[in-house]
This record gives C-alpha cells, sequence and structure tokens, in this order.
C-alpha cells in the first residue's frame, strides 16, 4: 500500500496546486469584474462563466487533497464512544459505502462529460462558454478520490482486524509532489 499512498500524494499534491491556482485566477476575475462594474457601470462579458467554470474546478479538483490529508469535516460522536476496533468495523463499512458511491458518481459524471465534449455543449449567456471543461473536473476530482479513499478504507480495515496501522496523517498545509 505504500505505492498507492505514495501516488496518492503526488497526484493529490497536483490538483491541489492547480486548485490553487483556480482559486487565484478566480479571485482576479472577480476583482476584474467589480472594477469593470465601477468603472463602465457593467459586467465584461463571459466572467459569470470563467468564474462557474473556475469554482467547479477548484471545488472538484482540491477535493482529492482534501481527503487525503483528512482536511474535511468529520463528526465522530458514534465512533468516539466505541472501542477501537469497533470504531474501525464502523468506519470501513462507511469508507466501503464511499467507494461505492464515488465509482457510482464517476460513471455517471464521465458519461455526462463525453456526452458534453463530444456534443460540443455550451451555455449560452453573454458569450458561449463550454461546459465540458467544468464537467471534466468533476470526474478527474472524484476519479482521483477512488484511490484515496481506497487507502483509507484499507487502513480502517487492518485496524478493525487488529493490524499495525501506519499513523494517520495530520492536516497539512503544504503540497509536497
Amino acid at each position: 500500500m505504500s505505492l498507492l499512498d505514495a501516488l496518492s500524494r503526488r497526484i493529490s499534491g497536483v490538483t491541489a496546486i492547480i486548485a490553487s491556482l483556480c482559486t487565484f485566477a478566480l479571485a482576479i476575475v472577480i476583482t476584474t469584474d467589480v472594477v469593470s462594474r465601477m468603472v463602465t457601470g457593467r459586467s465584461l462579458p463571459g466572467l459569470v462563466e470563467v468564474s462557474e467554470t473556475l469554482l467547479v474546478m477548484l471545488i472538484f479538483l482540491g477535493m482529492a487533497f482534501a481527503s487525503y490529508t483528512g482536511g474535511q469535516i468529520a463528526v465522530d460522536l458514534v465512533t468516539g464512544a466505541l472501542p477501537k476496533r469497533a470504531a474501525a468495523w464502523l468506519r470501513s463499512i462507511g469508507d466501503a459505502i464511499t467507494l461505492a458511491i464515488l465509482v457510482w458518481l464517476v460513471t455517471a459524471t464521465y458519461t455526462r462529460a463525453l456526452d458534453s465534449f463530444l456534443g460540443g455543449e455550451f451555455k449560452f449567456g453573454l458569450v458561449h462558454w463550454p461546459l465540458w471543461p467544468a464537467r471534466a473536473s468533476i470526474v478527474i476530482g472524484l476519479l482521483i478520490c477512488i484511490p484515496i479513499y481506497a487507502l483509507i478504507a484499507w487502513r480502517d480495515i487492518s485496524e478493525a482486524l487488529g493490524r499495525h496501522v501506519p499513523e494517520q496523517r495530520a492536516p497539512e498545509t503544504t503540497v509536497q509532489i
């Protein structure tokens, strides 16, 4: 599993960098839109569409890094009150459900993203903006989460079986690739 761990760390690190760049670009786009409205009284065409795409990209590409580092919100009211191995079994069940949902979501979103790309789907607003980049980033983000949650499931199952489990990482604030 160390290979899966190293691969998950690198890939989630790369997607975290891309998500960070999307955040920076989103700030620039929104600032440009605000300045344009103050100076000219209207928005620049296409900035809303770019903002929407960047927002989707930063959420779904950032999700992999948050999952890998344990940075998502977790509530342990039930598992915290259980013995260690029982809590690990309960988390393993949750991990299996999460993996099943991720596989289903990847299948559904992949089909939709492919149809969007092949069909040339556009959002009609002030400008015609392609929807496939946002749809593709959803698929990529969800797809990258599958091996990460497989790793989490492996750790939880190992702990449930009483095997030695490597220390859980604390959420990191830096990206190492």
